[in-house]
């Protein structure tokens, strides 16, 4: 019996854990610029984190979902990986990091297996 009570501590400790990492980010929302290259394709950009969801705002007109989210902290700050995908079969993979109220994302768009483009954000957390 103690050896299913410890397990099962153990294992609420990992979901706890893990429910917590996920969770960082979830209701901030980012707003910045996303740029393809150095033309700024929206100055009104939204990273949206919301129920374990991210979204973002640039890729509404092209019909992506919102998608799930990982989130790890370290050292004040939080990485995060999300991928999109469309109805077309195409995927927008996004990496970044928040520290503080300060987000930096890369989004790369794939096509038919093909890097579509690649679009940089930079932004700050709507209070």
């Amino acid at each position: 019996m103690p050896f299913i009570v410890s397990t099962l501590i153990g294992v609420g400790f990992v979901l706890t854990s893990s429910l917590a990492m996920a969770s960082t980010l979830d209701g901030k929302t980012f707003v910045g610029s996303l740029l393809d290259g150095k033309k700024v394709i929206d100055k009104n950009e939204n990273l949206v984190f919301k129920g374990g969801t991210f979204r973002s705002s640039a890729c509404d007109k092209y019909q992506f979902k919102e998608a799930s989210y990982k989130a790890t902290e370290s050292g004040g700050k939080v990485a995060f990986e999300a991928e999109a995908a469309n109805d077309k079969g195409e995927k927008m993979s996004w990496k970044g990091t928040v520290v503080g109220t300060q987000a930096e994302a890369t989004g790369v768009w794939k096509k038919a297996g093909q890097v579509s483009g690649t679009y940089t954000f930079k932004g700050k957390q709507m209070p």
